[in-house]
């Protein structure tokens, strides 16, 4: 129950290899890579095993991994079949095929190998977003693309502070509010890049309610309070900042993924395309 809650899953499919249960404790994964674990000890990593561990960090990155191992659309039962390995743990899910049948089918972790410029133009169905990217967030700790809130926290007020109220992450402190802003307004300003809008078309501001992100023939919007001037100038500073490291191809690839994930990236994407295609 836990694991379908966890991967967002209706039902999950778990399996045995070689009669050994996949769901491991630490003891059991440290047993399994050779070590030698007393049964009951609490605390398995003597030095001899850290130092064991560090000269196996291939074997350790690879058991931790998450892969798809087969990803294919079965035409007699109109079902995708989705076979990958979180953890070590080995799930199948099955999906409803009702996807054009000249759709290309792949799986979010493999776009970058898969990917190539035949693919353009098709219908591409990619399986696994959500579930991928929720574990790149689970596995690496929240970054930020124009830094962290303890950044911005000489724009706190204190005690007088009025809460921002931010749409998606609800009431935030001035140097909570700053960042997670930024990041809103930037995201939306690469879905207008990624739709063809060239950066010199794009306009942004920031005012007291909220940002306009503008680039023909879109508007999209970022709503919010803001009574401070200062606030304001600098949420439009650093959006420079963050489109212009965007731009040169220069920002943390795992903080502008979270980004996205936390802004809702691909539903305000589709969005977009479908107003395009009106």
């Amino acid at each position: 129950m836990r694991l379908t809650q966890e991967l967002k899953q209706d039902k999950i499919y778990i399996t045995k290899e070689n009669e050994k249960s996949e769901l491991l404790s630490f003891n059991e994964f440290l047993q399994e890579l050779g070590f030698e674990v007393v049964s009951g000890q609490k605390q398995p990593l003597t030095q001899d095993n850290i130092e064991k561990l560090i000269k196996e960090s291939n074997i350790v990155n690879r058991r931790l991994s998450y892969k798809t191992l087969n990803l294919i659309r079965d035409e007699k039962s109109q079902k995708i079949i989705w076979e990958r390995e979180i953890l070590g743990i080995k799930i199948e899910t099955k999906i409803d095929d009702n996807y054009p049948q000249d759709a290309v089918i792949l799986s979010a972790d493999s776009l970058e190998k898969y990917f190539s410029e035949e693919l353009f133009g098709k219908n591409i169905i990619i399986i696994g977003d959500y579930e991928y990217q929720s574990f790149i967030l689970d596995k690496e700790k929240r970054r930020y693309v124009i830094g962290a809130p303890q950044k911005f926290s000489k724009y706190d007020k204190g005690d007088e502070e009025p809460l921002y109220y931010h749409d998606l992450h609800g009431l935030l402190r001035t140097s909570e509010f700053i960042p997670n802003f930024a990041e809103q307004i930037l995201v939306n300003y690469i879905i207008l890049r990624e739709n063809g809008v060239s950066k010199d078309k794009i306009m942004i501001n920031v005012g007291p309610d909220g940002s306009m992100q503008a680039g023909e023939p879109y508007l999209l919007r970022c709503p919010a309070i803001i009574p401070y001037t200062e606030t304001q100038e600098a949420i439009l500073d650093y959006v420079k900042k963050a489109a212009d490291t965007y731009e040169n191809g220069s920002i943390d690839e795992i903080a502008l993924m979270q980004a996205k994930v936390m802004n809702i990236y691909n539903e305000k994407t589709a969005l977009v395309k479908n107003h395009h295609r009106r």
